[in-house]
């Protein structure tokens, strides 16, 4: 696996690795903006309790230069579709499946992306609860009980799963072999956790 990636946090104004961190990410995006050429595709990965809206002014500036960023390049899971589940392929342990506590595809959503250089994942999202005919629920920061994380709090290990299926289908629409992950706080936790 050879992916690059940066995240983004700070800590009391103390120069720290985040720091250096944020120093390399800045130097990298203006690279690409002065170039105008970019190896391999973006995606931005948002932190706890937020959704792909934390980017916004980063990638509008982007776009700029590197094309559109529209609602098919934002890739949507729910990451706790179940309540008192801790495992993501759910009670039948088999991923893909409708029980599965991770979901990332519904009949009002495929999540297929168009091709592009910038890319998003979002957490922050519901569902309707029907195996039969899930429907998506963008920025529903609903939970499936009341002692329930919502979908954007959800385990780490569910982050980095969810996000192993978005870099598939960016790899998948842009024919690339390899992505840029950016990751804001506890998305570079979820970065972290899918190169682990």
């Amino acid at each position: 696996m050879n992916h690059i990636w940066y995240s983004t946090e700070s800590i009391g104004g103390c120069i720290t690795n985040s720091y250096i961190r944020n120093i390399a990410l800045f130097l990298t995006i203006s690279t690409i903006l002065v170039s105008s050429e970019i190896p391999y595709p973006i995606i931005f990965i948002h932190g706890l309790g937020s959704s792909e809206e934390t980017w916004d002014t980063t990638i509008n500036h982007l776009e700029m230069t590197l094309g559109d960023h529209n609602d098919e390049h934002i890739y949507h899971a729910v990451l706790n579709a179940y309540g008192s589940m801790t495992c993501i392929q759910g009670q039948d342990g088999v991923l893909g499946t409708g029980d599965d506590d991770v979901l990332v595809t519904f009949n009002n959503e495929d999540n297929v992306l168009s091709d592009g250089h910038i890319f998003s994942l979002n957490f922050k999202n519901f569902w309707n609860q029907d195996q039969n005919n899930p429907q998506l629920f963008i920025h529903d920061n609903d939970t499936p009980g009341n002692e329930e994380s919502s979908s954007n709090e959800s385990a780490i290990h569910k982050q980095g799963y969810a996000l192993k299926k978005c870099i598939e289908a960016v790899l998948y629409s842009t024919e690339k072999n390899k992505v840029i992950l950016v990751g804001h706080s506890m998305g570079g936790l979820a970065i972290r956790e899918y190169l682990l």
